[in-house]
């Protein structure tokens, strides 16, 4: 393949785009605070991308520009050839706390964003989605007699259940336990697989970054850009204790200027 097809044929596979992305907040009393300074950034159709980077690095303000809950300040974000501008349904963020409504069953919060459709098709989709996270049995059930795991089920499955092109997962485990987080953390890669959607996760944890991603973005100390893109060649399923594993989480570290103790 020569070079001109093979830049088409990244540039077909790419999924989202970012060029030259800038973000600066602007203030009259505390003047203007640049936060990103000129990311360039591909994720592909269907992959898994986690970003890390050091602690108020603009992480979460480059996921917020991603989705268009943010405006850029300079550069551009496409999805699909098209230019972010606005939040849209087909592009769905999952957070750190629960958006969950407690007043609602998990069938009515999974079927939320359903409304309109006829109920046979609306209870089929509910349904399949009840099923793929596991909360079978839970229909009726309300978020005050969930588990914090079980709830962050409902968030995934709420999103899910109307079809999105990307999910947005800004720190989506940080509130659970640390055994809930694990188990959390492999019900995703499973929910992943078997969707094939378009993720991207931000995540201060190394750890999960490798055991979900595809590939790693790290990003520099603000004002950011991307430091690295590491490759995941973990095979899956992953364990923590695999040489290859290790390897790649002391590299991020080492990107990342942190010091690993022994």
């Amino acid at each position: 393949m020569n070079r001109t097809a093979a830049v088409t044929a990244r540039e077909a596979a790419a999924k989202i785009r970012l060029e030259g992305v800038r973000k600066t907040f602007r203030s009259r009393k505390q003047g203007d605070t640049e936060v990103l300074a000129g990311v360039d950034l591909e994720v592909r159709q269907g992959e898994f991308l986690a970003i890390v980077g050091p602690s108020g690095c603009g992480k979460s303000t480059l996921l917020n520009c991603m989705a268009g809950f943010e405006s850029v300040s300079a550069g551009s974000i496409r999805i699909d050839g098209e230019e972010v501008r606005r939040p849209s349904p087909k592009r769905v963020f999952v957070f750190q706390e629960t958006g969950i409504f407690p007043w609602f069953s998990v069938w009515d919060n999974i079927g939320f964003g359903l409304q309109g459709l006829p109920f046979a098709r609306k209870h089929e989709i509910v349904m399949k989605y009840i099923r793929l996270v596991g909360l079978e049995g839970f229909e009726r059930a309300f978020p005050s007699e969930l588990s914090g795991g079980m709830k962050q089920r409902v968030e995934f499955a709420r999103a899910l259940a109307v079809d999105p092109d990307v999910l947005y997962l800004d720190e989506p485990f940080g509130s659970l336990d640390a055994f809930t987080r694990l188990e959390m953390r492999r019900e995703v890669a499973r929910i992943w697989q078997q969707t094939g959607k378009t993720c991207i996760l931000v995540t201060h944890d190394v750890e999960e970054a490798v055991e979900l991603s595809d590939r790693v973005a790290v990003m520099t100390r603000r004002p950011a850009r991307i430091h690295a893109i590491l490759d995941n060649a973990v095979a899956r399923p992953r364990d923590p204790d695999l040489a290859e594993f290790r390897d790649l989480k002391d590299r991020i570290f080492d990107i990342l200027g942190v010091e690993r103790r022994v």
